[in-house]
């Protein structure tokens, strides 16, 4: 699960938000939590927010899910200096994405990461061209695999081709995850291991239903899960496809309306109007079948509209 960070109206981060949000986690069927990442606005938030956020996730878990820190940072030395700090605080991996102000060339993608590596903590590489606006190629990835503490790949990029292509190269080699939800259905039915996604801060049982059916075959009810959640993804595909951040505020909006604490986002992003919250309600509850604090059950779910 990527978890969002939830902050107060007056933009302060919120702990016990966060505390109660991580005990959600530990009461659902994940088997990680990501703090930091792109769904929990780490561009927003100072390093020493950044640092304390990690310390209480990697406490409160106290073991019993992994903790992979999301430590990307537009500032190479940041990033490291972040990486360096979380491993001290006991995370078991971080995930981070290369910086992207510039775009690098192969050799200095392939130094930054290796510099990462020098850290001696596992790491997960994120690709995230839609956000990064560099696609991570091939090749860098058969170098950055070379690297003592690599430890798997988060997939983004919104293709399946794409998502198939490193999947056939490397998907023997180390994991392959599925990281965008439009096309997570066709990425775990094509064999990837896991799925790291923003739904599953609202809704882990509803993205646990799709992957357990994926992996005992039932592909017409793990495609009905998908055409379900599809319609939340196009509520953010009308912004996303400005390039706005849509994930972040259509997420905390969910959380909020299913009675999960998140609070507003960080300022200058804006939460979702009135108007908007009940379009997005009603997908919640009608089209994707969600009760109170997120709860699923798939076998609850009318099967009138499965697609055999």
């Amino acid at each position: 699960t990527a978890l969002i960070t939830p902050f107060r109206e007056d933009g302060a981060l919120d702990w016990s938000a966060l505390d109660a949000q991580i005990d959600f986690q530990l009461e659902s069927p994940v088997t990680a939590i990501v703090p930091g990442g792109s769904i929990g606005e780490f561009t927003a938030m100072s390093l020493d927010e950044r640092r304390n956020m990690i310390a209480r996730c990697v406490s409160r878990i106290d073991g019993k899910l992994l903790v992979v820190a999301g430590t990307a940072d537009e500032n190479p030395a940041t990033a490291l200096e972040l990486t360096r700090d979380a491993a001290k605080l006991g995370v078991d991996a971080v995930m981070v994405k290369l910086p992207h102000y510039f775009g690098l060339m192969p050799d200095e993608a392939f130094w930054f990461f290796q510099a990462l590596d020098d850290v001696g903590c596992p790491f997960v590489v994120y690709n995230n061209p839609s956000t990064t606006r560099h696609d991570l190629s091939g090749d860098t990835l058969e170098r950055v695999s070379t690297l003592e503490h690599f430890v798997a790949l988060k997939e983004a990029a919104v293709s399946t081709t794409h998502f198939y292509e490193r999947l056939h190269r490397f998907g023997g080699r180390f994991p392959v995850i599925a990281g965008a939800e439009d096309c997570v259905f066709f990425a775990l039915l094509a064999g990837a291991p896991a799925c790291m996604t923003a739904t599953a801060a609202f809704s882990p049982s509803f993205m646990r239903a799709m992957y357990e059916a994926v992996q005992r075959s039932d592909l017409g009810r793990a495609r009905e899960l998908h055409c379900r959640l599809w319609e939340f993804r196009r509520l953010l595909r009308r912004r996303a496809g400005t390039g706005h951040p849509a994930y972040v505020t259509y997420t905390k909006a969910a959380m909020e309306i299913l009675g999960l604490p998140a609070g507003p986002p960080r300022p200058p992003l804006l939460p979702l109007d009135e108007p908007e919250r009940q379009v997005l309600r009603r997908v919640l509850v009608d089209t994707m079948g969600l009760g109170e604090r997120g709860s699923f059950s798939d076998h609850l779910l009318p099967r009138e509209r499965r697609i055999d």
